[in-house]
């Protein structure tokens, strides 16, 4: 039993280090004399758990995308009878709930690894979600899925890292209603509402 919480608190501070380093370093740079020293362990502790940084990233990663995974299964009938609104807002608290409880986790991602790989995990989950929604149509307003999820994702994304990034100046709430706004009418109309006045 100590043994398993002495484990368990040296892959936390293996994690925390790392993420840490992550903020302010490329994965690349980092070493795991680096995140050994941080997390006052040894380099034989880290190996104990990880075969290198980057299987602690994708050890990370598989983790919390599984962990959202559970947050959006809510069941089939539940998800096709949301309404737009509803929807809608059901992925953008998702994420954004998801982005606040592993706030490390994703200020290093956004600060200086490539999101790439992380981003295109969550958008196959929501991909998953709205094929539920579509009940498996191929195209949307002529313009095939992927490339339609694709889009609205990328969009979601763009704007939600713009305001992390910032520092969540802008409260919850607001980033909500700016995200449903441009769901519901579209940047392209929204700008031209706005000339026309």
């Amino acid at each position: 039993m100590a043994e398993d919480r002495r484990k368990r608190k040296s892959k936390q501070a293996i994690e925390k280090a790392f993420l840490e380093l992550l903020r302010t370093n490329t994965i690349e740079s980092i070493s795991i004399q680096q995140i050994s020293k941080l997390a006052d362990i040894n380099r034989g502790t880290f190996y104990l758990h990880y075969v290198d940084k980057y299987d602690l990233l994708e050890s990370l990663e598989d983790r919390y995308m599984s962990e959202l995974k559970e947050r959006v299964g809510v069941p089939n009938a539940t998800l096709k009878n949301m309404g737009a609104e509803n929807f809608s807002n059901f992925i953008i608290d998702t994420i954004i709930d998801f982005s606040e409880k592993h706030d490390a986790y994703y200020q290093a991602v956004l600060s200086t690894y490539n999101n790439t790989n992380f981003e295109t995990k969550i958008e196959k989950i929501i991909h998953e979600i709205l094929q539920i929604r579509l009940n498996n149509r191929t195209h949307i307003g002529g313009v095939p899925v992927s490339y339609f999820i694709s889009y609205v994702f990328s969009s979601k994304m763009g704007l939600l890292n713009k305001w992390i990034k910032e520092g969540k100046q802008i409260p919850k709430s607001e980033i909500k209603r700016y995200l449903y706004e441009l769901d519901k009418n579209g940047p392209v109309t929204l700008i031209f509402n706005e000339i026309e006045k």
